[in-house]
C-alpha cells in the first residue's frame, strides 16, 4: 500500500463510486455542470475566444471532443483549453469562499473532454465532478491562513485538482 498523500489521494478517487456519493451532492453536481456548460455558450462569442479558438485549431488535432457551443472537434487539450476559457472569460462561473477562493468549475473541462474522448457516462462525469469539488474546496480550506496569503493563487489548485478529475475519466 502507498502510504504517500498523493498515494491515499488516487486510491481514495479511484475508489469512489457513483453510489457512495450522497443525492444532494449529485444535485449540486449536476448544477454545476448545467452552470458549467451554460457559461461556456456564453463565452463562445467574445473575442478573446474567438481569438484563441481560430489558433488552436488551426493546429489541428484528432477531433477527441467537442469546444462547446461550436460544434468543432479538436484533441482533448486543445478542447480541455478552449472550452476552461470559454467557462471563464465573463468570470460568472461558480466561486467557492468558505476559506479561501477559488472556482471549482475550472476544472471540470479537463474532465469534460476525456469523459467525451473516452465514452464515459453521466454518472462518471458526476464522479469526477465531485471528486474535483472535494478535492478542491480541501485545499482551500488547509491552507492557512489562505491560499493568496501563502503565495498561491487559487488557479494552482486547478493544477493539482485537475488530473484527479482527468484521471477518474481516463479510468
Amino acid at each position: 500500500m502507498d502510504l504517500t498523500v498523493s498515494g491515499r489521494v488516487a486510491e481514495f478517487a479511484t475508489s469512489v463510486s457513483y453510489d457512495d456519493i450522497p443525492a444532494e451532492v449529485i444535485a449540486a453536481g449536476k448544477r454545476f455542470i448545467y452552470d458549467s456548460i451554460g457559461c461556456g455558450l456564453g463565452g463562445v462569442e467574445t473575442h478573446d475566444c474567438h481569438i484563441a479558438r481560430e489558433a488552436l485549431l488551426a493546429l489541428g488535432g484528432k477531433p477527441e471532443c467537442t469546444v462547446i457551443g461550436t460544434g468543432d472537434r479538436t484533441d482533448c487539450v486543445n478542447g480541455a483549453l478552449l472550452n476552461a476559457l470559454q467557462i471563464r472569460v465573463h468570470d460568472y462561473n461558480d466561486i467557492y469562499w468558505q476559506a479561501d477562493p477559488s472556482h471549482p468549475s475550472d476544472i471540470l473541462p479537463a474532465a469534460f473532454a476525456l469523459g467525451e474522448r473516452e465514452g464515459r457516462t453521466g454518472k462518471e462525469l458526476l464522479v469526477a465532478t465531485a471528486l474535483a469539488y472535494e478535492f478542491e474546496m480541501r485545499l482551500c480550506e488547509i491552507a492557512e491562513p489562505g491560499i493568496r496569503e501563502i503565495g498561491w493563487h487559487h488557479a494552482t489548485l486547478t493544477g493539482f485538482v485537475s488530473p484527479i478529475a482527468a484521471g477518474r475519466m481516463l479510468g
